[in-house]
């Protein structure tokens, strides 16, 4: 592995990480997590479920 991939991934690795402790501080209570503080629109709620169906379909593949 070439060290400009290794940057990359630790770059990566930071970012995700840093937008997850962002929304850890912003959210009160389990509660808050689970229900999205209640202002989630249906188009997120829809593009979520469509994310999670094709997720699941592509991971476990067709059955022949």
């Amino acid at each position: 592995m070439h060290w400009i991939d290794l940057l990359v991934f630790v770059l990566y690795m930071f970012l995700v990480l840093g937008i997850g402790f962002y929304f850890l501080r912003r959210n009160k209570d389990a509660d808050d997590y689970y229900v999205g503080s209640r202002k989630m629109g249906s188009v997120h709620v829809g593009l979520s479920v469509v994310a999670t169906d094709v997720g699941g379909g592509f991971s476990i593949g067709p059955g022949d």
